[in-house]
């Protein structure tokens, strides 16, 4: 199926989304044509979402997502497909990622969007390393220089 360019969208849902099963899900969407002029061309291009975080818990057992949540879903896969209105596509850390079918087929074929989309907290540290590196660096100088007097 990756070969031949059917797969559109993986969207990994959340765990206890079901009453006969607490693991999560994973929807996929498949498309025999993925050229065509109604949209932009995605041939070559799968869409992962990770959507494990959202979600609230309806009780102790059962999770449902919220109509913002399942909008916000929605939203990704069409500007993503570049339906009009829609907006433009952006891949976001820890969300969803545009990637093309080589890095899928170079990754052991793995499609689970967890995978691809990242880690938003890791994300986050990469973009604050200057700032923490030199706050470190200070505190480690200030310590260095107590342990002289």
């Amino acid at each position: 199926m990756v070969e031949s360019d059917l797969i559109d969208c993986m969207i990994a849902l959340p765990d206890r989304l079901f009453y006969s099963t607490s693991i999560s899900a994973c929807l996929w969407f498949l498309s025999k044509d993925k050229g065509n002029r109604q949209f932009r061309d995605r041939r070559k291009d799968v869409l992962f979402i990770d959507a494990r975080s959202m979600g609230l818990l309806a009780d102790r057992i059962h999770r449902e997502l919220t109509n913002n949540e399942i909008q916000y879903i929605v939203k990704t896969y069409h500007s993503w497909r570049g339906e009009k209105n829609a907006g433009e596509y952006k891949d976001i850390p820890g969300y969803c990622k545009n990637v093309h079918i080589n890095k899928i087929i170079e990754n052991n074929y793995i499609l689970a969007p967890g995978h691809y989309v990242g880690n938003k907290q890791l994300a986050d540290d990469i973009e604050q390393y200057d700032h923490k590196i030199g706050r470190l660096i200070n505190e480690l100088e200030d310590l260095f220089t107590e342990s002289i007097v």
